[in-house]
């Protein structure tokens, strides 16, 4: 396997581990093939450093989120952003994808966790708890 320019943050399998990808605080996420250990795409567009990045249950898009309340959508297979939106929170820090596809959810410094549906747009109030 290569390696990226920086620090690895964040990595996720495939749901058919036939992928890996790997988000880092070179601004990138790259797919890699788990059987060759060939880099096969580099995604780049982030604004600060990758830190969580999640596979969609059928491993066609992949979530991932950085530094700077941005979470992007991308198609794993030709590497092209699909969507990007800002989240409420200042660092997003994990990311999940649910089982039908449907809903996005995020979770920040801020103590918050978001859901939004397909459109990516907010769907609930934040839930969150403060200590």
């Amino acid at each position: 396997m290569y390696r990226h320019g920086s620090w690895v943050w964040a990595i996720a399998f495939s749901p058919d581990s036939n992928f890996l990808a790997s988000g880092s605080y070179d601004r990138t996420i790259k797919i890699w093939d788990v059987h060759s250990g060939e880099c096969l795409q580099t995604l780049p567009g982030h604004p600060g450093c990758v830190l969580a990045i999640a596979f969609s249950p059928d491993g066609k898009t992949l979530i991932s989120s950085s530094y700077e309340k941005i979470v992007k959508r991308w198609d794993v297979e030709t590497g092209i952003c699909l969507n990007t939106w800002e989240a409420d929170s200042n660092r997003v820090w994990a990311v999940a994808v649910s089982p039908d596809h449907q809903y996005v959810a995020t979770g920040g410094d801020d103590q918050t966790v978001e859901t939004m549906g397909h459109s990516h747009r907010k769907l609930s109030p934040d839930i969150s708890e403060t200590y």
